[in-house]
C-alpha cells in the first residue's frame, strides 16, 4: 500500500490511509475548508508526512506531474489525441 495515495479532508481520513501504509494527503476543502493555517499544522504533527493541497483538482494535478517526472515527460500530453486538431 506504499504506494497507493490516501486523499482526505480530516484528521480520521489520514489516521486511516497512515495505518494501510499509504502517503496521506489532506485537501484544504470539505471538512478542512474552515482550517487556518495553525491547524492544519498541528493536524499534519498528528500524521506526519502528510502533503497538503487546496482541494481535490490541485491534489490531481500533484499526482499528474508527479506521474509526468517519474515517467520524463514533463510537459508532454498524456493523450493519445494530443496531436489532432
Amino acid at each position: 500500500m506504499s504506494d497507493v495515495p490516501v486523499v482526505g479532508d480530516s484528521l480520521r481520513d489520514l489516521q486511516a490511509g497512515a495505518a494501510l501504509g499509504c502517503p496521506t494527503h489532506l485537501v484544504r476543502s470539505g471538512k478542512a475548508a474552515h482550517l487556518d493555517p495553525l491547524e492544519i499544522e498541528a493536524l499534519c504533527r498528528q500524521v506526519p508526512g502528510t502533503a497538503v493541497h487546496a482541494d481535490l483538482a490541485a491534489f490531481a494535478e500533484f499526482l499528474i506531474q508527479r506521474e509526468r517526472k517519474e515517467r520524463g515527460t514533463a510537459g508532454e500530453s498524456d493523450s493519445s489525441f494530443a496531436g489532432l486538431e
